[in-house]
């Protein structure tokens, strides 16, 4: 706890882990920490690449597992893209709640967060029941308006 911060999983290894399908691909979101300060910890036990600073987002490789390691993050819409939807600019908050990128999420399945300190689940969504359920429900339906190619996603 000496660390500072909140570290969680997030996304579609969260969903899988409900629903107790394996996943290799594991997604960190990291609180209270600049990526620099993330870096510097984390740089003696592994491999780290910085994907996109502006985004938050380093790639931590430790034991031959990567990692994508990032800050939580929200959209900002920056006016009317060239297909009829909206640009974003996403912008790495260090001190942006975890609720708020989450909020961001496509899926409210893939808007659940785990404390990996203590194994709380965040999820103010209902994404869980959403998965027990067998629902794909969007987590914020004004975001497909705004950027319909979520749905391809």
């Amino acid at each position: 706890h000496h660390f500072g911060g909140e570290v969680y999983a997030v996304g579609g290894y969260v969903r899988d882990l409900i629903r107790g399908i394996p996943s290799e691909d594991v997604d960190i979101l990291i609180t209270h920490h600049s990526v620099e300060d993330i870096i510097k910890i984390i740089q003696p036990y592994g491999k780290v690449d910085l994907v996109g600073k502006s985004f938050g987002i380093i790639k931590f490789t430790i034991n031959g597992k990567t990692y994508d390691l990032a800050l939580p993050r929200k959209e900002v819409p920056r006016g009317t893209g060239v297909k009829k939807h909206k640009d974003f600019i996403i912008s790495a908050d260090p001190n942006l709640p975890i609720e708020k990128d989450l909020e961001r999420r496509d899926f409210r399945c893939n808007s659940i967060a785990l404390r990996l300190t203590d194994n709380k689940v965040i999820d103010p969504f209902r994404g869980a029941s959403d998965i027990k359920a067998k629902k794909i429900r969007l987590s914020n339906p004004a975001s497909f308006p705004d950027d319909p190619l979520r749905i391809l996603r």
